[in-house]
């Protein structure tokens, strides 16, 4: 099991960082009171309700730092942000899936998809040296 502190929430968010590419999406979980705690345990209510979501460019410069720092291109970041501001780090997830929520935050457009094929086919740099 894991534990973690209980951590008051205006909304949870999910970070997907591509290369130099950082997509932020939101859900409100206080929404519904069997996902108050964690939003996973009671989806049905509230998964329409993921919206994009924009972190203060600091931070997203932190979470890059972060990944340098473990070598990763890609990564899947949770945090949750406090009713008072704060944003609260989780974890990061090497593979975090994301085919679930693109669709229904970013619609037809596919940014995290096309954002992954680019870095693939060489058409977006790296992020990180692999010399």
């Amino acid at each position: 099991m894991i534990f973690q502190e209980r951590v008051p929430k205006a909304l949870e968010l999910r970070v997907t960082v591509v290369g130099r590419r950082v997509f932020t999406a939101a859900v409100d979980s206080q929404l519904a009171d069997g996902a108050r705690v964690d939003w996973r345990r009671d989806q049905g209510p509230i998964l329409g309700t993921w919206r994009p979501h924009g972190l203060p460019q600091e931070l997203e410069h932190k979470l890059l730092r972060l990944l340098d720092r473990l070598g990763l291109e890609f990564g899947g970041i949770d945090l949750i942000l406090t009713p008072d501001g704060r944003h609260v780090f989780l974890e990061v997830n090497p593979l975090g899936s994301f085919s679930w929520l693109e669709p229904l935050v970013w619609a037809d457009t596919a940014p995290i998809s096309h954002a992954v094929a680019d870095l693939l086919l060489g058409r977006a740099p790296p992020r990180i040296s692999r010399r």
